[in-house]
């Protein structure tokens, strides 16, 4: 993402922006868990990222289309509404193909009452995730809103830790200390990548 914004007119980043940006990849890099990736796994995953990166980079222009419209009354639309209302059109238009294939194929169907309000929690939490996305992008741009996204890290590495000290382990698996040292690295890469980037 950071390399197509930079390849765009006027999107170049300086190199603190740039070091931020490595300092996010190294983080996710340290987070990385199981052995070596095969190559069909990792052709299929930069195809993945770089889906997002392209759809984050239209999330920004539906957002800038919007904005330029005006409410009923005919005042101007705000950036913060205006991302709130690209997310509506978004998952909007999801729901209706959603609903579509689980006409077509059945077998998507949740079987019972269990999976239905297991969906249900997912959508929910999902869905409230997308609006506060969709915001942060229209607010403060499309790469540092990714760079703020790897603050989940952070909040993993303390509620994987307190999920396994809980005894949840189907949820979070305790893990050994240098494990754990690893994560809390990764972490503080990411909050140091933020930080870069606001300097920037």
């Amino acid at each position: 993402l950071a390399a197509i914004v930079s390849i765009s007119p006027g999107g170049s980043l300086d190199w603190r922006q740039w070091v931020a940006v490595v300092a996010s990849v190294v983080a996710a890099g340290m987070l990385q868990r199981g052995g070596a990736i095969g190559f069909s796994a990792l052709a299929i995953i930069l195809a993945t990222c770089l889906g997002f990166a392209f759809s984050d980079l239209f999330i920004i222009d539906l957002i800038d289309a919007l904005e330029r419209s005006t409410d009923a009354e005919g005042h101007p639309i705000s950036r913060l509404h205006a991302g709130a209302l690209a997310m509506a059109v978004t998952y909007v238009g999801c729901g209706v193909l959603a609903a579509v294939a689980l006409v077509g194929w059945p077998s998507l169907r949740p079987r019972d009452r269990r999976e239905r309000l297991a969906a249900c929690q997912y959508a929910a939490a999902w869905l409230s995730g997308m609006v506060a996305l969709y915001a942060c992008f229209g607010l403060v741009g499309v790469v540092f809103g990714n760079v703020l996204q790897a603050t989940r890290g952070v909040m993993a590495v303390v509620l994987g830790a307190w999920l396994a000290r809980a005894g949840w382990h189907d949820l979070e698996e305790r893990v050994d200390r240098g494990t754990l040292i690893r994560r809390v690295i990764a972490a503080a890469l990411m909050v140091a990548a933020i930080a870069l980037y606001v300097v920037g």
